[in-house]
C-alpha cells in the first residue's frame, strides 16, 4: 500500500521513481541438488537478520523424493549452528520491535500442530522468535500468500514443477525466485521461461542484490525499476538523443548505395558510386549536391555558367 501512495504522489509531477516492495519469495529445491550445501545456504539466507530481509526465502517447495531428508538436514544444521536454544546464541538476531513480533505470531495462529522444529521458545518481551520450520501448511494460508518477514519457514512438498509454476503465476509477482538443482534440467528451464519475477537465482540466495553489474528490483507488486551499479544510475537519469544531421544523412547515403551495389547487376556496379564522385570532383555542382545530401560547403562558389549547365 505504501508503494501505491508514493507512486500516486510522484505522478503529480510525472517524476521517475524506483520502488522495491518485497514479496512472497518462493524457493524450489529439486531432487538433483546438493542437499547439504543447499540447506547450509538456505539457513544463511532465511535466518539472516532473523528473516527480516526483502529477498529472503518466504517458503520452500521441496521435491517429494528428498522432502524428509531435507527436514532432517535442516534440523541438524540449525542445531549445530545455533544450539538447542537460539536465544542463547550470539549469532541470532531479534525482531525489530514488539509490533512486528506480535504480527508474525498472529500469522502463525492455528498452526501449532504444523511445527516441525523450533530452536527455543518465543519471548515477546525480548522480541525473540526462534527459527521455526512448519510443514503441511495450506497453500492458500497467509504464511504462503503474504510476506512473513520473520524467522518462520513453511516447507511444502511437490511432485511436478508445473504445479509450482501454476501457483507462482496465480499469485503476486515475487522479488526473487530461487532454484536449487541442475541448471540444465527441464524444471529449471521451465522456471526461466514460464514465470515472471524480479530475479531468478540458481543454487544460491541474495547475490543478485550484492552484484553491481546487474540491476536489482522487482516487477508488479514486488516493485518497479532497478537499482545497483550503472543500471541504477541510468534508471534515474534522463537520456537525451542527439542526432548530427551531417552524419545521419551521410550514413543513409552510404547505406543506400551499398544496397544498390550488392543488388545491381554486375555490369552496373562500377557506376553505383558515380554521384559520389561527382560530389567531390565537380566543384561547381558541389553546393547543389551538398544540399541534396546535406553536405554544404561555404567555400564552394557556383557560377552562372555552372548553374545553367546544372
Amino acid at each position: 500500500m505504501v508503494g501505491r501512495f508514493v507512486m500516486k504522489d510522484a505522478s503529480k509531477n510525472l517524476s521517475k521513481l524506483i520502488l522495491e516492495l518485497g514479496g512472497s519469495n518462493p524457493t524450489i529445491i529439486d531432487q538433483s541438488c546438493n542437499l547439504s550445501l543447499t540447506v547450509k545456504r538456505m539457513i544463511w539466507a532465511k535466518f539472516l537478520n532473523c528473516g527480516q530481509t526483502c529477498i529472503t526465502c518466504n517458503h520452500v517447495y521441496v521435491h517429494e523424493k528428498i522432502y524428509d531428508k531435507f527436514l532432517e538436514e535442516m534440523k541438524k544444521q540449525l542445531t549445530d549452528r545455533l544450539g538447542k536454544d537460539a536465544e542463547e546464541s550470539p549469532d541470532y538476531s531479534r525482531i525489530i520491535n514488539t509490533f512486528h513480533t506480535k504480527r508474525i505470531l498472529k500469522m502463525m495462529e492455528g498452526q501449532q500442530d504444523k511445527v516441525y522444529f523450533q530452536n527455543g521458545r518465543t519471548n515477546v518481551e525480548k522480541k525473540f522468535i526462534p527459527p521455526t520450520i512448519l510443514v503441511d501448511v495450506d497453500k492458500n494460508h497467509q504464511l504462503i500468500k503474504d510476506e512473513i518477514f520473520g524467522p518462520v519457514l513453511p516447507v511444502l512438498k511437490f511432485t511436478k514443477i508445473d504445479e509450482i509454476i501454476e501457483e507462482i503465476n496465480n499469485g503476486e509477482k515475487s522479488l526473487n525466485i530461487n532454484y536449487y538443482g541442475d541448471v540444465k534440467s527441464e524444471n529449471y528451464s521451465k522456471l526461466k521461461t514460464q514465470t515472471s519475477s524480479g530475479a531468478l537465482m540458481a543454487n544460491d540466495h541474495m547475490w543478485n542484490y550484492f552484484s553491481s553489474s546487474t540491476g536489482f528490483g522487482g516487477v508488479g507488486n514486488s516493485g518497479t525499476g532497478r537499482i545497483r551499479g550503472f543500471t541504477g544510475f541510468t534508471e534515474l537519469s534522463n537520456k537525451k538523443t542527439i542526432i548530427g544531421k551531417f552524419y545521419f544523412f551521410l550514413f543513409g547515403f552510404y547505406f543506400f548505395m551499398s544496397f544498390w551495389f550488392f543488388l545491381s547487376p554486375f555490369f552496373i556496379k562500377p557506376f553505383c558510386f558515380f554521384p559520389f564522385f561527382l560530389l567531390i570532383d565537380r566543384k561547381g555542382k558541389r553546393v547543389i549536391y551538398g544540399h541534396a545530401f546535406c553536405l554544404p560547403s561555404k567555400q564552394a562558389k557556383v557560377s552562372s555558367t555552372d548553374e545553367e549547365n546544372a
